[in-house]
């Protein structure tokens, strides 16, 4: 075996492609059998019909020929390839079972999937290196075939979602409910194929299908560290910086145009996982007190500096003005406070502010 991951090292891969080897999406019976030389294009022959039975039978067997061979070349590269160049050696002379090595090898040839046979080289490798638990390792290797390409980056987010709360609205619970009670029909498959495999735990009343130790074991098997991260889904994770509010949105009468840009606004930093909160100052209000920054609101009838003054102390606070649409400059309560003219025409004002916030908030 040790001569056979060499020798499949230092094959040639520069021969040229014929039309079984190409990489075109589309052919047609007509065209293999004019490449095959069965009849001229367009010049119909005697014994077309035997002909082209023969080119199509001979094309059929060297694709499929072709593939089992570029299969098992790429099965074996993938396999060496997660090895660093240090520990080789003393992989090749690893012993592993010859059963589990052509059954695994069989699933990569067989399979439908070009990106799965990645999966197959990543299993046969943590196979030789002893890496699965014997009481799953004949479950992993024949379930291996079954589950697609899909169905393992599905156990992939299911796993990040398990291990990570995400900043924004709900948590786990809701994180794993989300991907499992999909109306999409392709995902539901999914879903009863990893309970039906062992994968999930079965739906609880009070929880929806969870991912057990089956699957978190399988995924950090076939997964770097990297790649099961929250960032590598696009998401962050939630601290308890992350969960305190930092900008409270003051005002007291604001017409629907104002309400909206303030919307707005509390929507782009809530993209940047920065919390805000829109609301009238009181002296009950709890968020007023947490909120490092305060935002006046100065629209064209009033401003809540009065109730902002009685019911926080301004010196301990970042302070800034925003002069909504029909507000006057004059208006404003501060003459040294950072002021964004809301109501200026173009988007610059509202970006201008997003960054100041994003910049102080270090985001």
């Amino acid at each position: 075996m040790h001569n056979l991951f060499h020798g499949l090292q230092g094959q040639d891969t520069s021969k040229e492609q014929n039309l079984t080897k190409s990489k075109r999406a589309l052919t047609s019976l007509g065209e293999i059998a004019i490449q095959g030389g069965a009849i001229a294009a367009g010049v119909p022959g005697v014994g077309i019909a035997y002909k082209t039975i023969k080119i199509l039978v001979e094309y059929a067997r060297a694709y499929y020929n072709d593939r089992r061979n570029d299969r098992i070349k790429d099965f074996h590269e993938k396999v060496l390839s997660g090895v660093p160049d240090d520990q080789r050696e003393e992989f090749l002379a690893a012993e592993f079972s010859v059963e589990d090595y052509y059954a695994l090898l069989e699933k990569a040839v067989q399979d439908e999937e070009d990106s799965k046979v990645e999966i197959y080289a990543k299993l046969f490798r943590c196979l030789i290196l002893g890496l699965i638990p014997d009481d799953y390792k004949l479950h992993v290797v024949k379930t291996a075939r079954e589950l697609n390409f899909s169905d393992f980056e599905f156990m992939r987010k299911l796993y990040i979602n398990d291990k990570y709360e995400f900043i924004g609205p709900g948590n786990k619970l809701s994180q794993i409910s989300n991907l499992t009670s999909s109306a999409n029909p392709l995902r539901s498959y999914s879903v009863q194929t990893l309970i039906r495999l062992g994968f999930l735990n079965e739906r609880q009343t009070n929880r929806p299908p969870w991912p057990n130790d089956l699957l978190k074991i399988l995924v950090e098997l076939l997964y770097d560290k990297e790649s099961l991260t929250a960032e590598s889904l696009g998401a962050k994770v939630k601290t308890a910086d992350s969960e305190h509010l930092k900008v409270f949105f003051a005002y007291s009468d604001l017409p629907d145009e104002s309400a909206k840009i303030l919307g707005d606004l509390a929507d782009r930093l809530h993209g940047l996982y920065i919390k805000s909160v829109i609301a009238l100052p009181n002296k009950k209000s709890f968020p007023l007190t947490l909120a490092p920054m305060i935002a006046v609101c100065v629209s064209p009838k009033c401003s809540p500096i009065d109730n902002l003054r009685a019911f926080t102390n301004l010196e301990k606070k970042t302070v800034v003005q925003l002069l909504m649409p029909g507000a006057r400059k004059e208006d404003l309560p501060f003459k040294e406070a950072t002021t964004f003219d809301l109501g200026a025409t173009g988007l610059g004002e509202k970006e201008r502010f997003i960054k100041f916030v994003a910049d102080k908030f270090g985001n």
